[in-house]
């Protein structure tokens, strides 16, 4: 399994954590949430001063990129559902703190009309791999949720991401696939949803969607060596952390 999170790299010292669109022989742009989409992008700035007497201090910047799906608006903002090593920043905060750098994160998300809002983590489970981030003034109509709405195995779904940071005004890429039930293979105990949607960098935190545009999933992570078969946490255990938080 391999984590999704695409990277534009600034920083020398930093690593990459980690397919084309689908196009259906009817439309079902009705029924797509397109409108709740976001890009995420999270920059991360570390800091390095040499002596204090040389005043010389040394800053990188680094861009990362996934994305997301309103799931409640509010007229102050907008929370948004995606994954959780897009919010994470405790593994690489700690490692440049303890090199002497002054780290800095900060969280964006980009709706479809290209507008860029400033976002902040409300909540984490490390468990599902799922994060909540709460836009200021983003006023985006939300997916539609129901909380008995896990499809059948070989139904047909439908995913909206900016896979390889692929994403503009009025444009983001769409997959189809199908559910093909869950699993815990490789993921240890818990029990994971297997999507055949083909996933890469940046298609971290994607909303999956059934034929009626609910929501029934969101994309983490892709098999390592079957980049069509990507990972979900089951849409029961989603619906129960999404209602933890709102």
């Amino acid at each position: 399994m391999k984590k999704l999170f695409f990277l534009t790299l600034i920083l020398s010292f930093l690593t990459i954590s980690c397919a084309t669109g689908i196009t259906s022989r009817y439309s079902v742009t009705s029924i797509l949430p397109i409108d709740s989409f976001v890009k995420v992008e999270v920059q991360v700035k570390v800091t390095k001063c040499q002596k204090e007497e040389s005043g010389v201090c040394v800053s990188n910047k680094a861009i990362a990129h996934g994305s997301g799906a309103v799931i409640k608006n509010t007229r102050k903002g907008a929370y948004i559902l995606t994954a959780g090593h897009v919010c994470e920043e405790d593994d690489m905060k700690n490692q440049f703190v303890s090199e002497g750098y002054d780290f800095n994160m900060r969280f964006e998300v980009l709706n479809m009309d290209g507008k860029i809002y400033d976002a902040s983590v409300l909540a984490i489970n490390k468990n599902l791999d799922t994060c909540i981030l709460f836009a200021d003034d983003l006023n985006e109509k939300a997916v539609r949720l129901r909380r008995h709405s896990k499809p059948a195995i070989g139904e047909k779904v439908y995913n909206i991401a900016a896979a390889a940071a692929i994403f503009d005004v009025d444009m983001v890429p769409v997959f189809e696939g199908r559910y093909s039930g869950d699993t815990s293979a490789m993921m240890g105990d818990r029990k994971f949803s297997v999507y055949t949607i083909p996933a890469i960098g940046g298609s971290s935190g994607s909303p999956v969607v059934d034929k009626d545009g609910v929501l029934v999933g969101m994309i983490h992570s892709v098999h390592r060596r079957f980049l069509s078969v990507s990972f979900s946490p089951r849409t029961e255990d989603l619906y129960k952390f999404i209602y933890s938080v709102l």
